[in-house]
């Protein structure tokens, strides 16, 4: 089982969240005041949590465990005092996971929906449609074939398998970070939107740099040289400046070749690349310093392992996947950023 995230989208605390208190950080904290604070996240989680839609959703969204949940068995139930007389669990959820105590936090969001294929409506609707049209001998209008498709919804939605898509979010509590494991800015958005639900707010903007990463980027490859720490891989797009130009792409193909830098020299800039960090991970960054298949080394996995050990339950394992792959990605974008002027901060915040 594999915790690491295979895209991942940075978003920055732009100011203090009251409820992690003294301010973004929580590392100076005691470990007591920074567990405290973890469980008063949860609580607020467990306000909005994960269920399947009723009768007439389509879809609900809601906070889920971000590990696999293991059910108690019936002696730990029938010991258990946390537990009701029915043997159910409590209903508070363990929403949040807290990694190297505190210093990142794992949320998971879950959207559960009915799944409703587009041309399954449109076959029952256009058996509606000619059945009145054969029966009455008259045309079905725009009006009425648009109730008729709201009924055919309604008839289909008992009927809908449940499906569920999670995404993930690490927290870099230590550095105001919030990483989300999805290559839609869509779903980021609608993750953090569900947390400024819970916090009451939370100012945060995209991660971005001072130079313009395409800049930097087509530099790498016009000199075939990158700094320390970072490696050209094989996986590039390049774009003209203009507005109504063209495109090139290039997959699995060295990026030194005198193809590429011909359309560099033509003035073409590269709005996305892929690169190596260390021996820690690869994978493609655009222009908008987001990351996407994400490819974290065997070393990283074996390290999770090991660390973990042996015979580390499933939960042990994903927290030392956690803390490795948060380690990792802070101090690829902490290089990455100085690589690029910097982080833009803008003034007031």
């Amino acid at each position: 089982m594999s915790g690491f995230f295979k895209a991942a989208l940075p978003y920055r605390l732009t100011s203090p969240v009251e409820l992690l208190g003294y301010g973004i950080s929580m590392a100076s904290l005691q470990s007591i005041t920074r567990m405290g604070l973890v469980n008063q996240l949860n609580e607020r989680l467990n306000q909005r949590p994960s269920r399947e839609p009723g009768v007439g959703e389509m879809t609900t969204y809601g906070w889920t465990e971000p590990y696999p949940t293991i059910r108690p068995s019936l002696a730990e139930r029938n010991e258990d005092p946390e537990l009701d007389a029915d043997g159910e669990e409590p209903t508070s959820r363990r929403l949040v996971r807290s990694v190297s105590n505190g210093n990142f936090l794992v949320l998971c969001a879950q959207h559960t929906y009915r799944n409703m294929p587009a041309s399954v409506i449109r076959q029952e609707l256009a058996r509606k449609v000619n059945a009145i049209e054969e029966r009455e001998l008259r045309r079905v209008y725009k009006k009425e074939r648009d109730q008729l498709k709201d009924d055919v919804v309604a008839e289909l939605l008992p009927r809908a398998f449940i499906m569920q898509r999670k995404t993930m979010a690490l927290i870099d509590t230590d550095r105001g970070i919030i990483w989300i494991n999805s290559a839609s800015a869509k779903n980021a958005e609608d993750l953090l939107s569900l947390l400024r639900e819970a916090l009451g707010s939370l100012p945060v903007r995209p991660v971005s740099s001072k130079i313009a990463p395409s800049a930097t980027f087509t530099q790498w490859v016009r000199s075939s040289e990158t700094p320390d720490d970072f490696y050209l891989l094989d996986h590039i797009l390049l774009e003209d400046t203009d507005r109504e130009g063209g495109k090139v792409g290039a997959v699995h193909q060295d990026l030194t070749t005198e193809s590429i830098q011909m359309h560099v020299s033509e003035g073409k800039i590269a709005t996305k690349i892929a690169i190596a960090y260390k021996d820690h991970m690869g994978f493609v960054v655009n222009d908008k310093v987001q990351f996407t298949k994400i490819r974290f080394s065997d070393m990283m996995e074996d390290r999770a392992d090991q660390q973990a050990g042996d015979d580390a339950h499933n939960d042990v394992l994903l927290d030392t996947t956690y803390y490795l792959m948060g380690n990792s990605l802070r101090d690829m974008l902490y290089d990455l950023l100085l690589h690029l002027g910097g982080e833009e901060i803008p003034q007031g915040l």
